[in-house]
């Protein structure tokens, strides 16, 4: 797996919605396959890397975070 750092731009391949761990409540829509994210923190919790996303990042979107562990998201760097 690529060594995620802040500030990369992701775009999501798939997300396991059982590692979801904190999701903004603002947003009733979830990480869905192509969007376009951008890696706000890297944190460790009980051994697991938990990756803070800020998805919509565009102007002109209403922007939304997620908390998810590595384990449970699927990417391809841009």
């Amino acid at each position: 797996m690529t060594n995620l750092s802040i500030g990369m731009t992701l775009q999501v391949i798939a997300i396991d919605q059982s590692k979801i761990v904190c999701a903004d409540w603002l947003n009733e829509r979830g990480p869905c396959k192509g969007d376009v994210v951008l890696v706000e923190n890297v944190s460790d919790m009980d051994g697991e890397k938990i990756i803070r996303l800020l998805c919509e990042p565009r102007v002109g979107f209403l922007e939304w975070r997620i908390d998810v562990c590595e384990s449970g998201l699927q990417f391809e760097a841009i």
